[in-house]
């Protein structure tokens, strides 16, 4: 059981790890993780945006 929980660890770790590596681009640093964020929020912002605006028109 112990082997399957240090496998999932092994494995989010290296994806946290991943996530947040340093990313320089025309000097502007930012990370994957907020990358993520960014695109997570802006999709549930845009979602709510677009339902207010085309809601149930009965």
């Amino acid at each position: 059981m112990y082997e399957i929980l240090n496998f999932f660890k092994i494995l989010f770790d290296f994806a946290l790890d991943f996530m947040k590596i340093p990313i320089d681009i025309y000097g502007v640093d930012f990370t994957l993780w907020e990358v993520f964020l960014f695109v997570f929020l802006g999709s549930v912002l845009f979602g709510v945006i677009v339902t207010f605006f085309t809601g149930n028109k009965e």
